[in-house]
């Protein structure tokens, strides 16, 4: 499973899509899709997640993956969220 790397905190950064909206799709999917440990406070771990649950096209899906910057990839994962009007106001 991917992201196991660095530890960079969501919070702090602006990035509202963090963890209330991962808290939310991992209570919804349930534990035995997504087992623990849960890292929610960590910004690469959250957009990889978030990344493999919601419904994105494969080249988009891989394009997240493939990014180095794990505030970059949650940047885009609320743009895409908030373009479908999925984040609250």
């Amino acid at each position: 499973m991917l992201g196991c790397g660095s530890a960079e905190p969501v919070a702090g950064h602006g990035v509202p899509i963090g963890v209330g909206v991962a808290e939310l799709v991992v209570a919804d999917l349930g534990k035995e899709r997504l087992p623990e440990p849960h890292r929610f406070d960590e910004a690469e771990w959250v957009g990889y997640r978030m990344t493999e649950m919601l419904p994105i096209q494969n080249l988009a899906k891989q394009k997240l993956l493939e990014l180095d910057d794990p505030l970059a990839r949650l940047e885009i994962l609320e743009k895409f969220l908030d373009q479908r009007k999925l984040l609250g106001e």
